[in-house]
Order: structure tokens, then C-alpha cells, then sequence
């Protein structure tokens, strides 16, 4: 009598499911149990990385002055660098959104052997959004991405005065239009400029802050260095090369 009772027990024991010797239930209650784990684990992953923020390469920009009459530049007008398209996207887990700050843009003027011979660090000032009937421009403040979102803009970077723990003003980020322009004809200090790289520092804000980077290259070659001899023109557009790809050739 006894082994029949516990054949019949056994049989419905089959199914019955459990976790460390703990009965959890039927196979419908173990199911549920994996899902809310899964749910659970994939939360926590997407708390260990937060917002997933990348930038693309830069393709191509404008080294330009920041006064202008028409396409002159006034004899003060200063450097500035328009990158025709930043663009970033949050690939980060649902819900996990991040604020953007564009950042800064670093310009260093290399010689034949990539050393940095003159270097300035310029700062987001205003983005441009074009459509096929409007341009408009705004101030560069941050940018606000969605989980699976993303912006692409033009943005122009210019120079800023910094102030030094004595209350000293410098200004060593700002360059006069027509002393770039010098610098690309004859050089600095006796070397001859042959690339400019042209680095983007955005920095992204969710559950940690981080800096993403973009460099590119411009080769600084004779059509460059000859184009627009008259120091007051105020426009040099070129194609900027991926540093990462360079890498790659």
C-alpha cells in the first residue's frame, strides 16, 4: 500500500519544477520565473553601460574668420572651424537616455614628421540645421538623446577667453584669420605645416559622463596653401579624413 502511494506521488511530482530543492510551481510559474530574471539581468546590464552615445566621423569643414563683410574678413576677425556634420546616436538600453554636450574642437598644426607645431582649442558656439527651404542657426547648448536617437548638424567652433587662477585673461586660442592663413604659406617657426588634425571632444551625460573623440586629417597641400592668396578672404573649405581609416590604408 505504501509503495503504491508513493508511485502515485512520483507520478505527480513529473511536474512540478525545483530550484534548489524549493518547489516553485508548474512549468507556467517556471516560465514566468525565467522571464522576470531575464528582465531583471537585462536591466542591470543597462545600468552597467547607461547611455550607449556615439559619434560619426567627420567629413569635411571650413576654416573661416568669424567677422565677415560679405566674403571678407575684417582685419580682427579671428579663426574659426564650421564642421559641416556632427552627428551621434544613443544606442544605450531602453530608457536609458543621455544629455550632450558638443564640446570643444582641437586644431593642431603638424609637420612633416605629425608634430604639433601650433596647437588651439576652439569651443561650440552655434549649430546650423539646413532644409531644403530654411537655414537656421541657434546657440550650441546640450543636446538632448533619446534611446535610439539621433541629430546631425553643422556646428561652428570658435575661440574663448580663459581665465587663469591669478584673474589673468588668455587668449591664446584665438588666432587672426590672416596669421592662419601665413602659417600655411610659410610655416611656424621655420616648419612647414603639412597636415592639420582637427579633433572633436563632445561629452556625454547619463548615469556617468564620458568624452567621445572624432579626429580627422586635412592634408595641407600647395592647391591650400595657394588658394585665396588675399589674406582677407575668408572661406577654406576641405575634406577632412577619418584618422581611424587612415590607420586602415
Amino acid at each position: 500500500m505504501y509503495d503504491i502511494f508513493r508511485r502515485e506521488k512520483a507520478k505527480k511530482d513529473v511536474s512540478k519544477i525545483y530550484l534548489f530543492g524549493i518547489e516553485v510551481g508548474g512549468w507556467g510559474a517556471a516560465l514566468a520565473l525565467l522571464l522576470s530574471v531575464i528582465g531583471l539581468v537585462w536591466q542591470a546590464w543597462g545600468y552597467v553601460i547607461g547611455p550607449d552615445v556615439r559619434i560619426y566621423p567627420i567629413r569635411s569643414l571650413e576654416f573661416t574668420c568669424s567677422h565677415q563683410n560679405g566674403s571678407e574678413c575684417k582685419e580682427d576677425a579671428n579663426l574659426i572651424v564650421v564642421v559641416d556634420r556632427l552627428a551621434l546616436a544613443n544606442f544605450g538600453a531602453q530608457g536609458f537616455d543621455a544629455s550632450v554636450d558638443p564640446g570643444e574642437a582641437q586644431l593642431d598644426l603638424l609637420d612633416v614628421k605629425d608634430q604639433v607645431i601650433f596647437s588651439i582649442i576652439l569651443t561650440a558656439q552655434y549649430y546650423t540645421e539646413r532644409t531644403q527651404i530654411s537655414i537656421e542657426q541657434k546657440s550650441a547648448s546640450k543636446i538632448f538623446l533619446k534611446t535610439g536617437s539621433g541629430v546631425d548638424f553643422e556646428v561652428a567652433y570658435y575661440p574663448r577667453m580663459k581665465i587663469s587662477v591669478d584673474g589673468k585673461v588668455d587668449r591664446k586660442n584665438f588666432i587672426i584669420w590672416s596669421d592662419f592663413k601665413n602659417y600655411l604659406e610659410k610655416g611656424v617657426n621655420g616648419k612647414e605645416v603639412q597636415r592639420i588634425r582637427v579633433t572633436l571632444k563632445p561629452s556625454a551625460l547619463g548615469r556617468n559622463w564620458s568624452t567621445l573623440k572624432a579626429t580627422c586629417i586635412v592634408v595641407a597641400d600647395e592647391r591650400m596653401r595657394n588658394s585665396n592668396r588675399d589674406p582677407l578672404i575668408g572661406t577654406i573649405p576641405r575634406d577632412c579624413a577619418d584618422l581611424n581609416e587612415l590607420k586602415r590604408i
